[in-house]
């Protein structure tokens, strides 16, 4: 059961949380007693050794109900990590931060173009045609992240 922290939550929008990523915020968590971690996945992703301070909400299948989860309990100064731009933008306005997978930061000065470039891929795809796939998470991609999510942490006082 996830409870809420007067500190920084950090909600993961865990069904394709690469493992790394998983083990890192773990470690944070651990370390910092003033973060808390909250994994958000379906029930067909179960997560074991979850160390103190570190939850797992499990959620149903559907494939829009830990975004929702998520949204509904994220606050300010909360981060989210998520690939997903309709979730980044709701968080943006709720005034947490939002980091891709790959260390991303999303904005309020560029969501809006991300929203809208989503819009034409899935009228490609409704319309027949293929659309790339994201590229294999690499080494560069999770160095990117801890930088990332480093510079919010200090930013907040918390590293």
């Amino acid at each position: 059961m996830y409870k809420e922290s007067k500190n920084v939550t950090i909600f993961v929008d865990a069904d394709a949380c690469p493992v790394a990523i998983r083990r890192l915020l773990q470690s944070i968590s651990a370390k910092n007693r003033q973060i808390s971690v909250c994994f958000v996945a379906s029930y067909k992703h179960q997560f074991n050794d979850l160390h103190e301070n570190v939850y797992h909400v499990i959620v149903d299948a559907h494939r829009e109900a830990a975004d929702l989860y998520i949204a509904n309990h994220v606050r300010k100064r909360n981060i989210v990590i998520t690939q997903d731009i309709g979730l980044a933008s709701i968080a943006l306005a709720k005034n947490a931060y939002v980091i891709s997978h790959t260390g991303k930061m999303y904005s309020n000065d560029t969501i809006d173009e991300k929203l809208f470039f989503r819009h034409l891929g899935s009228k490609l795809r409704r319309a027949g045609q293929k659309t790339k796939g994201p590229k294999k998470y690499s080494l560069h991609d999770f160095r990117q992240f801890k930088i990332t999510l480093n510079k919010i942490l200090s930013k907040e006082g918390l590293s």
